[in-house]
């Protein structure tokens, strides 16, 4: 599924003789190389192609938020993510149109890739949830069939594709741009983006014809508790409103829960992971200590597909960037500042 980011062609990742062995090091035609680290990822992001020494989050603000997801306080979410991944797969299967990986086109695998996915906490807990046991009766697969979807994903901070890959040691995680995903020509089924930048040309390119792209922004009521510590006169987010060119809306949801903060530590570590950590004083940050007790998480969660007739026209939406920007709760702040100092480079 992966291609070279240098020439674009596909890199062999296990041994031909062997295909349950993955390689140490991946190679295409040309004979570039990349090798595989030894926590289990692969660095795709060629160095002329950064535009800072460490683009993306870093290890501070990788760990606030793998000690915040330590106790899943989005679990609703993620939930809620499953069932659409699932009602979008039996809705296909029923209409005769589900989309194959172009591999195994036998065993009703499914491929499902992050774009964003940060340190990994939502691939974790989707393939926990996604490959559960039951899954095969809800889905109408056969019993025997033991592999429904498969997970992959991408970051530009390596720092979090590290923490990515320790969680979520099978999956296939690399280093790289949303504006250049070193993924194959539709090979996807189903991409997840969650307060994360988009490329509408770059999804439209490695989706299936009739794949999905799912995208999680903040609602109106997002963290607002936070934000009343923080502003003297706190007001609403703003609805998402960003647009995929290319790609239209067939279904959106809205979710929103409390999320309770028991500790001290869970307290510090929202406000470590979100742009609020760089507006707090002194005051504020032990306010935020001793008397945030809960937020309120408020999510839309948006799935798009490619209209009719843009499928004919992927090489037009090729330079197309759609950004989320999110004014709070910007779970991977730091690599979408440096994707859009690519972007306006792009553009």
């Amino acid at each position: 599924m992966w291609q070279c980011p240098l020439c674009k062609l596909p890199l062999q990742t296990h041994q031909t003789d062997a295909p349950d062995r993955p390689l140490k090091t991946w190679l295409c035609k040309n004979n570039h190389s990349f090798d595989k680290a030894k926590q289990g990822y692969v660095n795709l992001l060629p160095v002329q192609n950064k535009r800072s020494k460490m683009p993306g989050d870093d290890v501070e603000m990788v760990a606030a938020r793998t000690s915040f997801f330590a106790e899943k306080p989005y679990a609703p979410l993620v939930k809620r993510l499953s069932e659409v991944i699932r009602s979008i797969v039996m809705h296909n299967n029923a209409s005769s149109c589900v989309p194959r990986n172009v591999v195994d086109t036998s065993g009703n695998t499914f491929n499902i890739y992050d774009s964003g996915c940060g340190e990994g906490y939502y691939l974790g807990e989707l393939s926990a949830l996604l490959l559960d046991s039951n899954l095969g009766a809800d889905l109408g697969v056969k019993k025997d069939t033991t592999t429904f979807f498969t997970f992959a994903g991408h970051d530009i901070s390596k720092a979090a594709v590290i923490a990515a890959a320790k969680r979520n040691k099978h999956t296939q995680l690399v280093v790289a741009s949303t504006i250049n995903i070193p993924v194959l020509d539709s090979s996807q089924d189903i991409i997840i983006q969650v307060f994360a930048p988009a490329c509408a040309g770059e999804y439209a390119r490695i989706l299936h014809s009739n794949g999905v792209v799912i995208t999680v922004d903040p609602a109106p009521k997002h963290l607002f508790e936070l934000k009343e510590i923080v502003y003297e006169n706190p007001e609403l987010h703003e609805k998402h409103s960003a647009v995929l060119t290319g790609f239209e809306i067939i279904q959106q949801h809205h979710l929103g829960f409390s999320v309770s903060l028991r500790s001290v530590k869970a307290r510090l570590a929202l406000l470590q992971m979100t742009p609020f950590y760089w507006k707090t004083n002194d005051t504020q940050r032990a306010l935020i200590r001793t008397k945030l007790m809960q937020v309120t998480a408020d999510f839309v969660i948006t799935v798009w597909q490619q209209s009719k007739g843009a499928e004919g026209d992927k090489a037009a939406l090729s330079d197309s960037m759609v950004v989320a920007l999110p004014v709070i709760g910007v779970l991977h702040d730091n690599a979408l500042q440096d994707d859009l100092s690519g972007i306006e480079n792009e553009l």
